[in-house]
């Protein structure tokens, strides 16, 4: 046994990560599922669904009721913002917008990329800047039910759990430009000083208005998170844009569900009150949403609509013990393997071949390149890329782990915890879904739910039919022509290839984190169905900005029967 331990720590070193890694460019984040949570569920409860007693069901059943946070917005917004090559590859947790007559850097868009037109540049004013401050709140309780199946099997037990989350995500985003005026060191957090005319962090943002008269910008006024939001929405016919419905930007929204439902048959080769050892097999059931990308971070219930298989062990020794007194050393270790599924997530994509007035291009990664207004051959309208870029997604989670160690000191009734636990999850592998729509489509508005909608009833890419929208020389009221090097950015059939397409924007990397817990709970023993209360509390590291670090506390109440 004391080679098992020992084996168990030094696998817990061993996928530790070495480094930190800072990931940027990214549309997606699936954080851990409040399912495996082997710290919540053990603290106490582990001295409840040990204990033999013939005389009893053998069930135990508990309830946590639990509130947890994360606490790394900084690294998040770094993971939603960009690396920047306008600025020496400088990672921004901000979206950069600056007027088009001006050389400011950073720039990350100007305002024709967004806001399609086709008037003078003079009056192309808008500047903005948007920082991202991302985090995730949840609360619910946590349902446990363990059931020995001694009458069938000495040692044979049967184990349930099902969290029921409220789940809210926030980008976290406020607007905090400068004056346009304001040439480089305010909007550039790699500087550390600044010009006497801009005062940092000074809210001083331009609007500008849509084009709906010939040459004229004579329309409504809309801010850069006007456009984020989805409220920007042009019918002129000559510079025709639609709202952006996909991978939109918030400041809060929230889902409410059962986060997956585990269920585990597992059988007890050592079988005492003092020590006990099994080893398990594990289904885990969806039961959460999906993700559909209409935001740019959706809250998720559970694991994002995977069934996952798996195995385990758990055990616990009596290490010492003196009359009223003990210690117990507690472990237990979860894997799940998660099987593929279809979600909707946002991509991004590369400057096609063609295009030559940016940096690094072609090749380069689009800055914010899914907010920009694209078209597809025969569109009638400009339409930010998310819309189109959002598609069916094979994805397969791969493996994940959860494994906690701790000690357990026991006086009288009362019982107090203190452990560790890892938990590990591997890269996804992603691929488009393709559908045969999207080849037998070529008027550009067959496959959208409206016209000049959202397209969200296709999957797969086509070559040679999407473009960066021209601007300025496209009259929109004229039907798209990737050919036609007045409609398409930069140079005429610059088109967005299936290789131009970055999946890696919308994938979910490898994901180490480790965790901290204690509780403290007391048990009604000598109870005929013995009651157990208890308190608990946590806090999750992240080795990489692709995890959330988060704090957690919860209550609970169990009962023996």
């Amino acid at each position: 046994m004391k080679r098992l331990i020992h084996g168990i720590l030094v696998a817990m070193v061993l996928v530790s990560p070495l480094a930190a890694k800072v990931y940027s460019d990214k549309t997606f984040l699936m954080p851990r599922s409040h399912n495996p949570n082997l710290a919540m569920e053990y603290t106490t409860w582990h001295k409840q669904f040990a204990l033999i007693d013939d005389k009893k069901f053998g069930g135990t059943v508990q309830a946590t009721g639990f509130y947890e946070k994360s606490n790394n917005k900084t690294d998040l917004g770094k993971y939603f913002g960009v690396c920047n090559y306008y600025n020496g590859n400088c990672i921004d947790d901000f979206i950069a917008v600056v007027p088009y007559s001006t050389s400011a850097d950073p720039k990350h868009v100007t305002a024709p990329f967004i806001f399609h037109r086709d008037y003078s540049p003079s009056e192309r004013t808008l500047a903005d800047k948007l920082t991202w401050r991302p985090y995730r709140e949840s609360y619910g309780i946590r349902l446990d039910y363990h059931q020995k199946l001694d009458k069938f099997l000495k040692g044979l037990f049967f184990k349930v759990s099902a969290p029921i989350v409220h789940v809210k995500t926030s980008m976290g985003w406020t607007s905090s430009c400068c004056k346009p005026a304001c040439t480089d060191p305010c909007s550039d957090p790699c500087k550390t000083s600044c010009s006497t005319t801009c005062t940092p962090g000074k809210p001083y943002c331009v609007k500008e208005k849509l084009q709906n008269a010939d040459a004229a910008s004579n329309g409504t006024a809309y801010s850069l998170g006007d456009y984020l939001t989805g409220c920007v929405k042009n019918d002129f016919a000559d510079a025709k844009q639609v709202a952006l419905c996909k991978a939109k930007i918030h400041n809060g929204v929230s889902e409410t569900g059962i986060a997956d439902i585990d269920l585990i048959l597992g059988y007890n080769f050592l079988y005492k009150n003092e020590k006990h050892f099994n080893v398990n097999v594990g289904l885990t059931i969806p039961t959460g949403n999906i993700p559909d990308g209409e935001w740019l971070w959706e809250p998720v219930v559970g694991n994002g609509g995977h069934w996952a298989i798996g195995a385990g062990l758990d055990g616990h020794f009596e290490i010492w013990k003196d009359t009223d007194k003990s210690l117990d050393l507690v472990f237990a270790l979860n894997y799940r393997y998660l099987f593929s599924s279809t979600e909707k997530r946002t991509f991004g994509y590369k400057w096609p071949a063609g295009t030559g007035v940016l940096p690094g291009t072609p090749g380069s990664r689009v800055l914010y390149g899914h907010w920009l207004l694209i078209a597809k051959t025969g569109d009638t309208w400009a339409t930010p890329a998310a819309n189109y870029m959002t598609k069916d997604l094979k994805v397969t989670p791969g493996s994940q782990f959860d494994g906690i160690i701790q000690l357990a000191f026991n006086y009288e009734n009362w019982t107090f915890d203190v452990g560790y636990n890892l938990y590990a999850k591997e890269g996804e592998s992603l691929s488009l879904k393709c559908d045969p729509c999207e080849t037998s489509n070529t008027s550009g508005s067959a496959c959208s739910t409206t016209s000049g909608g959202c397209n969200t009833a296709c999957a797969g890419w086509e070559d040679g039919k999407y473009g960066i929208a021209d601007e300025v020389n496209w009259d929109a009221s004229t039907p798209f022509d990737p050919t036609n090097a007045a409609h398409i950015f930069d140079a005429a059939n610059a088109t967005i290839q299936i290789s131009d397409l970055c999946l890696d924007a919308c994938t979910q990397e490898s994901v180490t984190t480790h965790k901290l817990y204690g509780g403290i709970g007391y048990g009604f023993k000598e109870w005929d169905y013995p009651l157990m209360l208890g308190l608990g509390g946590s806090y999750e590291f992240a080795g990489d900005n692709n995890a959330l670090e988060a704090w957690s506390l919860w209550a609970k109440i169990g009962l023996t029967f």
